[in-house]
């Protein structure tokens, strides 16, 4: 996300699909949205150390990025940069310990936000950014989630620096109801409506009406249908009743 070119081509790529839609969907409207890139983040690594990247690391937090800190006076970021000192400066001075996974959010939220604008500048279309959870077990930005993207830690970051996406959106493959309940709490906020776009068979029917009762979810989806039908098309025994429950909340 620090590479010009990566993003150019990146663009270029986007509102070509864009200018398709507009084209041949315009109308219709069978494509209600689009979702800009797939769990954003890096694995392998909490940030990019790159000499381009290390500069804006030793460099100055952007001042934007510090007035919505500022103004914040709540929240995940907020209180690291508390406990950091309160201090305004580079990344590791102004947020300490977590600056690099912090950067990385504010880095590809930015570059996913300059894609969403160039494509909604062709075809003004929903768009969101999915997220591969990280609150849930041993979470190592990097290791055992993507550092940067979207996760509870990050997700004002996403909101003050991605105003062009419509939504973030949590993909939730957890099946216990109390980590399913915060997941939703964490992404049904007023500004972010609670959008599941991917969610598994372990994450049963009942956390699905959970989402649509208690957290107002505007849409919900099931990833991996393979998981759930023979080869013949028909569903699998034990699929027949959270698909049932499906089909009654679409009704």
């Amino acid at each position: 996300s620090h590479c010009p070119a990566n993003f150019e081509a990146d663009c270029a790529a986007f509102v070509a699909l864009c200018r398709h839609l507009a084209e041949f969907d315009a109308v219709e409207r069978t494509v209600i949205a689009l979702q800009v890139e797939n769990e954003p983040g890096i694995l392998a690594s909490d940030r990019d150390y790159h000499p381009d990247a290390q500069a804006v690391f030793d460099a100055p937090v952007p001042p934007e990025l510090m007035a919505a800190l500022q103004g914040a006076g709540r929240g995940p970021v907020y209180d690291l940069w508390q406990r950091a000192g309160g201090r305004v400066g580079s990344w590791p001075e102004t947020l300490g310990p977590a600056a690099g996974e912090l950067m990385t959010a504010w880095s590809i939220a930015t570059y996913i936000d300059g894609i969403a604008a160039a494509g909604k500048a062709v075809y003004d279309i929903p768009m969101y950014a999915n997220v591969w959870l990280g609150e849930h077990g041993w979470a190592l930005p990097g290791e055992t989630y993507p550092s940067g993207g979207a996760v509870i830690k990050t997700l004002d970051i996403w909101k003050w620096c991605a105003p062009h996406l419509d939504l973030v959106a949590p993909d939730i493959y957890v099946s216990d109801a109390r980590g399913y309940e915060l997941e939703c709490a964490a992404y049904r906020r007023p500004d972010n409506p609670l959008f599941i776009p991917e969610s598994g068979y372990g994450a049963n029917a009942w956390n699905m009406f959970r989402a649509l009762g208690q957290y107002d979810a505007i849409g919900y989806a099931f990833f991996g249908i393979e998981s759930i039908v023979a080869p013949d098309g028909s569903l699998l025994p034990y699929a027949v009743d959270l698909v049932d429950s499906f089909r009654a909340a679409a009704a």
